[in-house]
């Protein structure tokens, strides 16, 4: 099992991964300085979990990859460089993401905040391709959401949905420090359960606790 899962915006790529063995093990090994540096992740962060029963690790963060000053294409690095750090601290074989919402769902609306998506999600594509991964699958964000928090009302604000994805996050122990984190945990979770793999932060939950921000 060595999954990663990636909630792509230029803004900032939320991502997870659940991969084979103790991580802490990396955490002392100094060949690991400079992508823990870049992972954000160290022995006292609180972005990782270990299950020993499984023997599974998962670890979850947020990239910035565009700002004000961004020039063409930096956006684009800084993913690629990213994804580079991560693969190479996981050696991720599956991978899942969001689908971009296609021009129908949008009501017919472009703009370039969406072109560059698109363009951002071929990269991760090409990257999977680059690497050999085994498989790749884009899931829709009403399908992975309805799986992740439950069906909601038409209409639902996309702010309310966002708050009931890091509230669903909290629920299975999770901490994190941007939605788009939670979401990736969100697409994960999700992805697993596509695949009839019971992700190990699911094990022990036997109902399904009600979420206190769903509209009623």
């Amino acid at each position: 099992m060595n999954f990663a899962a990636f909630d792509v915006s230029a803004a900032s790529t939320g991502w997870a991964v659940i991969m084979p063995g103790d991580i802490r093990q990396r955490f002392d090994a100094p060949n690991w300085v400079k992508v823990l540096d870049k992972l954000k992740l160290s022995a006292t962060s609180k972005n990782w979990r270990y299950y020993p029963e499984q023997d599974l690790s998962i670890a979850h963060g947020a990239w910035r990859l565009k700002s004000e000053w961004s020039r063409e294409g930096e956006p684009h690095a800084n993913l690629h460089r990213n994804l580079s750090a991560l693969h190479e601290f996981c050696r991720f074989e599956h991978v899942l993401y969001e689908k971009a919402l296609t021009p129908e769902q949008r009501g017919g609306a472009s703009n370039p905040g969406n072109d560059i998506l698109l363009e951002l999600i071929g990269h991760v594509k090409s990257f999977y391709c680059i690497k050999r991964c085994r498989t790749i699958l884009g899931l829709h964000r009403a399908s992975w959401q309805k799986g992740f928090i439950g069906p909601q009302k038409r209409g639902t604000k996309r702010k309310t949905i966002l708050e009931l994805i890091q509230e669903r996050a909290r629920q299975l122990g999770f901490t994190f420090r941007k939605d788009d984190e939670a979401a990736a945990i969100g697409l994960l979770t999700y992805g697993l359960l596509t695949r009839n793999m019971q992700p190990p932060w699911l094990l022990n939950e036997v109902l399904r606790p009600q979420l206190t921000g769903a509209p009623a």
